[in-house]
């Protein structure tokens, strides 16, 4: 069975392809279409350990990075904003992606200009926690 932290993973996928811009999981090279979305699993961290058989309830750290494109101005500062708030918005549609999370929590948002090799771009960077609970036995139950 497959872990809950990578259905969970999908889940958040799923969602952010709502806002109906690419979405790419864990790229390794730089964006190549405009606006777009990538997410990076951070790991996670036990915030309540329950003991033994039961679950603990862990913190999933999620890299959401955004990019649209354009030398500056407030045309690329409105089209990342906007970005943002429809990333948001796909989030919180159910913050419990469909049942495996008790809760979604954003973190910091940094935008700046984006270095990208080939393209003038303008990104954010979001650090977003899912908290959910798996069995400290099986990671693949809840």
């Amino acid at each position: 069975m497959t872990a809950i932290r990578d259905r969970i993973f999908a889940a958040v996928v799923a969602a952010l392809q709502a806002v109906g811009v690419v979405v790419e999981e864990m790229p390794s090279g730089d964006p190549d279409q405009f606006p777009c979305l990538a997410i990076f699993d951070r790991g996670q961290r036990v915030l309540q350990d329950e003991g033994e058989p039961a679950s603990n309830l862990y913190a999933m750290g999620l890299l959401i990075e955004g990019y649209v494109e354009g030398s500056g101005g407030v045309a690329v500062r409105s089209a990342i904003n906007a970005l943002y708030v429809d990333t948001i918005k796909a989030l919180v549609a159910d913050e419990t992606f469909g049942g495996l999370a008790q809760g979604f929590a954003e973190g910091d948002l940094t935008i700046d200009v984006a270095e990208l090799a080939s393209v003038r771009a303008v990104g954010f960077v979001l650090d977003v926690q899912i908290q959910f609970f798996a069995s400290r036995i099986d990671p693949a139950v809840l």
